[in-house]
């Protein structure tokens, strides 16, 4: 698939999933709704279209060539097979998906895995705010899966999350790991130490041994591999930090 131009505004392309095109022809497939802004149309209107489809939903691959900065929702609810995307990606990617895996090779948006409840999303690049966070106005955020982004990220990075893991091999911004329930986020290097807020359980990683945990995490013990603290204790949380030592 390749976009015939960038939109000027949010393309919202939640029906880009293996299992609305496993089985169908590419003419059905075209038929697809996308919304740009608040205008139905047709997945044709706005991508070329080539290539073979498979009869289901798990041996069914898409690749995406191309910028799609500003194409929203790619992967929703996806429930198998695999999607690629050759380029960058917009918001809210993999929101609350099921099963398989999405590869992007350049850099993707915030709400990545909003939600979500298994399977693997990879980003090659620099993500930006609240990978695997919970929906706005919800409080339970990702609770199974895996997420990993090979370079930076923002803010509020598994907030909420209960289950699964996330891998951030750059750095993170504040407020990792706020109202965590559960789940393991593993961080190269965190810019700001407010992290764990309001924890309840779970784990956080930090493999920069010059990191401080925060004044509401206790130091529990150390090993010959980490530092452990515990928290938040404004409510009585047994969260747990681990930070890498020197050596």
């Amino acid at each position: 698939m390749k976009l015939r131009e960038v939109p000027g505004t949010g393309l919202e392309a939640e029906s880009i999933i293996p299992e609305n095109f496993a089985g169908k022809s590419l003419s059905e497939i075209s038929n697809l709704p996308v919304f740009l802004g608040n205008k139905k149309r047709k997945i044709s209107d706005s991508f070329e279209i080539t290539g073979d489809i498979a009869e289901d939903k798990e041996r069914q691959r898409i690749v995406l060539e191309g910028d799609f900065s500003r194409v929203k929702r790619i992967g929703e609810n996806m429930n198998g097979g695999e999607i690629l995307i050759n380029g960058s990606v917009g918001i809210h990617l993999g929101e609350f998906m099921q099963n398989g895996k999405i590869t992007v090779t350049g850099n993707a948006n915030s709400w990545i895995g909003t939600s979500m409840s298994d399977g693997e999303i990879l980003i090659e690049g620099n993500a930006r705010d609240c990978i695997g966070c919970a929906k706005r106005g919800e409080n339970k955020g990702m609770r199974g899966g895996k997420i990993i982004i090979n370079g930076n990220t923002g803010t509020e990075i598994g907030s909420y999350i209960s289950g699964g893991e996330i891998l951030i091999k750059g750095t993170a911004e504040s407020f990792a790991g706020s109202y965590a329930r559960g789940g393991k986020i593993t961080i190269g290097k965190i810019l700001k130490n407010r992290i764990g807020y309001l924890m309840k359980t779970g784990e956080i990683f930090v493999l920069d041994p010059d990191f401080k945990a925060p004044f509401y995490f206790n130091h529990f013990m150390d090993n010959a591999e980490y530092s452990l603290y515990q928290g938040d204790l404004g409510i009585d949380g047994k969260g747990l930090i681990y930070v890498v030592r020197k050596g």
